[in-house]
């Protein structure tokens, strides 16, 4: 048996982008930057930034949909998985996505937008449904 946990702080590239999948369920992609920052051995500050293609079902994905904007501090849990897509010349091209099963918005501004609140968190994993090949 195998294990795969991913747990990313970051701010969102872009809006959410939602789909419905043929099932009826709500499907969100979103992307994540992770910013890290050091010291190297002379002492100067060094940063580095990792992109992350984020993907929501279900709740998960109407609740993103609804309060996240690109720009706004997320704190995902989910977990790590690829797919790969053959183009229309025959080469397979492989994307890892982070399957978002619990997140958390932490820009205040993010979490005061309109009249109803988001939960603290998302509760339940989100639901893994048909996945749509394209990028």
């Amino acid at each position: 048996m195998g294990f795969s946990k991913v747990m990313l702080v970051g701010n969102l590239t872009r809006d959410p982008e939602v789909r419905t999948l043929p099932s009826g369920k709500p499907m969100t992609r979103l992307g994540l930057a992770v910013n890290r920052t050091w010291l190297d051995k002379d002492g100067e500050r060094r940063e580095d930034v990792s992109f992350f293609n984020l993907v929501a079902y279900s709740r998960q994905a109407e609740c993103l949909a609804k309060y996240a904007r690109k720009g706004a501090r997320l704190f995902v849990d989910g977990r790590l998985t690829a797919r790969t897509i053959t183009n229309d010349r025959g080469e397979a091209h492989t994307f890892h996505d982070v399957i978002v099963e619990q997140f958390q918005l932490l820009d205040k501004r993010a979490r005061g937008r309109g009249a109803e609140q988001p939960p603290p968190d998302t509760g339940q994993p989100g639901e893994e449904g048909e996945e749509l090949d394209d990028e």
